[in-house]
């Protein structure tokens, strides 16, 4: 459309006209928000009633000793917290008027125990070595250089710190005024990991930062239990990870299928909730079109340990320092391996090649997680403390080690010296799922022992081997050095 311009003049000029593009692109960032709020879903909102041990009458509190070991520190935290609570308040002298509704509290540390527990390990580590062999043609005076491998197994001792934290204080609460007993009670709580390894083992939290934080959570604890209101709770739940490749990994809205099962928790559809992250952590891998399948030394590590046949890994290592895409995977496998070969083991070498293999503990801590979290607000403890176990095998984390010991305790299971039955953190992470498990695995996952080999056979031990080419092209086969 075009508009004359005032004056004597006759050119015309155009009206501007809004980019659209430019538009679109700021509806979209308008809307990113919502579209995230709604993919991460992920906050389950819930109210308890007051407990059945909640005071009443009580709206202040007054300590009149704290005895035992580290009664300072943990004098402070009972204060801090007891100023968190809005209808609470903390008094250092209680007047008259004031007696009616103050309770005066008596505590004493019966137990403050840290045990850090050293263990060795005897471990094997595989590694692929390569080097050029010469090689010297039928019918040709000189040798021509050509890239063999040999997998070196490495025996060494691996250190392994069990660490087991456990605190009690007893608790007396007295109504100033009248004097009555208003609670009293041992309060507990505990905790327990095992660092694998130097890297962890540097990284273990100092033991007496861990039992501040033990101590707080217990004051926390009993100071919710004793609050007469009712408590308006969120649960959060994890989401796991799948980086969107078009983001060049900079965006990651979480697990699809986790953030499928979040929105059931979210609208209180509990059941379909525990199925949809049942299905994560069983379901059979899929690939996305974005996959990649690289051939590294990790890669021929892992599947020496699954026991793959001599021959097969001989095949494919050809296909060293190499990576294909899902469209060329299948041709290049069908193309170097037999037949029978290709059916029998094709799913555990892409699966173990695929460039996504890392998020793989993440996503299934994080499931793990949420199902232990939902059996919890359903006081199925065996439950909840399986699915916290499992999380912390795949993920170790104080989150999952916490919640794990928890659950113990509420069991009614939890024994200090359990490390020396080993009834450990460690050990459920290896435990099959209780009989009221919702799935039941009638064999052992693939991926902690892929059925390559009967277990009682020893893997044969992989010679050096030459590589030749497997086509003219050179894409296929290996540069020689």
């Amino acid at each position: 459309m075009q508009l004359k311009t005032p004056g004597p003049s006759t050119k015309t000029s155009n009206w501007y006209k809004p980019q659209t593009t430019s538009l679109t692109n700021f509806l979209f960032l308008l809307s990113l928000p919502l579209l995230l709020s709604g993919c991460l879903a992920k906050t389950v909102y819930y109210s308890d009633p007051p407990n059945s041990e909640a005071l009443l009458r009580t709206s202040a509190f007054s300590l009149e000793r704290f005895t035992g070991r580290q009664a300072g520190l943990f004098r402070d935290i009972f204060i801090q917290e007891v100023y968190r609570i809005p209808n609470f308040d903390y008094l250092d002298e209680v007047s008259e008027t004031q007696r009616e509704y103050t309770a005066l509290v008596a505590a004493e540390v019966e137990i403050f125990s840290v045990r850090d527990e050293e263990e060795t390990r005897g471990n094997t580590r595989i590694n692929l070595r390569s080097r050029n062999v010469m090689i010297q043609e039928p019918g040709q005076e000189i040798a021509i250089p050509r890239q063999a491998f040999e997998f070196e197994e490495i025996p060494f001792s691996e250190r392994v710190m069990h660490r087991t934290l456990d605190l009690e204080i007893h608790f007396s609460f007295l109504n100033a005024g009248s004097q009555q007993e208003l609670y009293q009670r041992n309060e507990k709580i505990s905790f327990q990991q095992s660092y694998v390894g130097e890297a962890e083992i540097l990284a273990m939290p100092p033991a007496d930062s861990e039992m501040m934080r033990l101590g707080r959570l217990l004051v926390q604890r009993m100071l919710d239990r004793l609050n007469p209101v009712q408590k308006n709770r969120t649960l959060e739940l994890a989401v796991g990870t799948s980086p969107l490749p078009w983001s060049g990994d900079t965006l990651d809205l979480g697990h699809p299928g986790i953030l499928q099962a979040n929105r059931y928790a979210v609208s209180g559809d509990y059941d379909r909730a525990l199925k949809g992250w049942s299905y994560v952590v069983f379901e059979p891998v899929s690939f996305g079109e974005s996959e990649r399948f690289t051939f590294g030394s990790e890669l021929y590590t892992r599947l020496r340990q699954a026991r793959l046949p001599q021959n097969t890994l001989k095949a494919l290592l050809r296909l060293y320092g190499k990576s294909y895409s899902l469209k060329e995977i299948d041709p290049v496998l069908i193309a170097l391996l037999e037949r029978q070969d290709f059916q029998r083991y094709s799913a555990i070498i892409k699966f173990y090649a695929r460039t996504s293999r890392p998020q793989d503990g993440q996503n299934l801590a994080a499931a793990h997680f949420n199902l232990g979290s939902v059996y919890r607000l359903q006081q199925r403890w065996p439950l909840a403390a399986y699915h916290f176990a499992q999380a912390n095998a795949y993920q170790p984390g104080i989150k999952y080690a916490q919640a794990w010991t928890d659950m113990q305790i509420a069991a009614g299971s939890y024994n200090p010296l359990d490390n020396l039955a080993e009834n450990t953190i460690e050990a459920a992470g290896t435990t099959s799922p209780p009989e009221d498990a919702l799935v039941q695995p009638r064999a052992a996952s693939a991926i902690i022992q892929p059925v390559s080999q009967p277990a009682e056979m020893e893997p044969a031990r992989i010679e050096p081997v030459e590589l030749p080419f497997l086509s003219e092209d050179p894409e296929f086969g290996l540069e020689i050095n």
